[in-house]
C-alpha cells in the first residue's frame, strides 16, 4: 500500500514509526470492533520536529483503510486551540465542519496543538472543557491527534483527562540529529532534481550540518528546509545546464555563510562562538 512507503520515508525515531505501524495494523483489521480501538495520539515535541508530517501520515493510514467510509472535501485538519479568545474559539470549533463542506460532520483526522498553553492553564480552562465535550460528540467520526511542547507542565493530568473520553497513546518526536538531518536533506534535494556529488558527504555533514544543528537557532526540519532552499539557490546561481550536482565548491560557500551567521548571532546575545 502507498502509506507503507510514507511511513518508511519518515525520518523519525523507530519508536514513533512503530506507533504508526500499530495504527495501520488496527485500521486495516477485518474486525470492525478492532478498528474502533484505533488510538488517538498525544505528540510531545518542540517546533521543527515534524508534527504536521507525522499527523498527515496517520491521516493517510485512515484514508487507505475501511475506517474512513464517509468523507468530505478534506480529511485532515490542523488547528491550534486558541487561548482567551472567544471569537477564535468559535472559529476553531466550526473549522472541521467547514472543511467537510458537503457533510454536516467532519470525517477524518483532526490535529490539535496546545502550543499556546503551559499546563494548568489548559487543564483548568473553559476552552478545554468545551473541547472535551466536542471530543465526546465527535469521537465516532474523528480521530484526534493532540500536540504539546516538551515543557508542558501538566502532561500526566492531560493524558488522564483525555483517556476518560478516548484511548490515548503518547509519541515523542525529536529534532533530527546529523545523520537523520543528512538523510532528510538528501531526500528533499532529490525532489528538486539535485544530487550531492560522490565523496562530498562527510564534508557536507561536518562543515554545514554540524554547524546548523548545534547552532542556537536550530529549529529542526524548518531549518533544514532553509538549508535545502539555499543549496538549490546556489546551484541555480552557478549552473547553466540541467546537470544539477552539488560539489565541494558550493559546500565550502555554505559552510562560510553559516559560520558567519553563527558568529553574528552569538555576538548579538553577548557571547562568542
Amino acid at each position: 500500500m502507498e502509506h507503507n512507503s510514507i511511513i518508511d520515508n519518515l525520518i523519525i525515531d523507530d519508536e514513533a514509526k512503530k506507533v504508526l505501524r500499530t495504527v495501520e495494523r488496527i485500521a486495516n483489521s477485518d474486525n470492525a470492533r478492532v478498528r474502533r480501538s484505533i488510538p488517538s495520539l498525544l505528540v510531545v515535541s518542540d517546533s521543527g520536529c515534524g508534527v504536521t508530517s507525522y499527523g498527515k501520515v496517520y491521516g493517510k493510514i485512515l484514508e487507505h483503510s475501511p475506517v474512513l467510509q464517509m468523507r468530505g472535501v478534506e480529511t485532515f485538519v490542523e488547528l491550534v486551540l486558541p487561548k482567551d479568545n472567544k471569537l477564535d474559539e468559535r472559529l476553531f470549533f466550526s473549522s472541521p465542519q467547514r472543511a467537510a463542506s458537503i457533510r454536516n460532520r467532519f470525517y477524518g483526522t483532526l490535529l490539535i496543538s496546545f502550543s499556546e498553553y503551559c499546563g494548568q492553564d489548559l487543564i483548568k480552562g473553559e476552552s478545554f472543557q468545551r473541547l472535551l465535550e466536542y471530543i465526546e460528540l465527535n469521537k465516532a467520526n474523528i480521530q484526534f491527534i493532540f500536540h504539546i511542547l516538551s515543557d508542558f507542565a501538566a502532561r500526566r493530568q492531560l493524558v488522564s483527562k483525555l483517556n476518560e473520553y478516548i484511548n490515548i497513546i503518547e509519541v515523542c518526536l525529536e529534532k533530527p540529529d546529523v545523520d537523520k538531518a543528512f538523510n532528510y536533506v538528501l531526500a528533499e534535494l532529490d525532489k528538486l532534481g539535485l544530487v550531492l556529488k560522490d565523496g562530498c558527504e562527510n564534508n557536507f555533514k561536518d562543515r554545514v550540518l554540524s554547524k546548523v544543528i548545534h547552532g542556537n537557532t536550530y529549529r529542526g526540519y524548518k531549518t533544514l528546509n532553509n538549508v535545502v532552499e539555499r543549496m538549490n539557490y546556489e546551484v541555480v546561481l552557478g549552473c547553466s545546464n540541467n546537470y544539477r550536482v552539488i560539489g565541494n565548491e558550493i559546500i565550502d560557500k555554505l559552510a562560510q555563510n553559516y559560520k558567519e551567521e553563527v558568529y553574528i548571532q552569538g555576538n548579538k546575545i553577548g557571547f562568542f562562538i
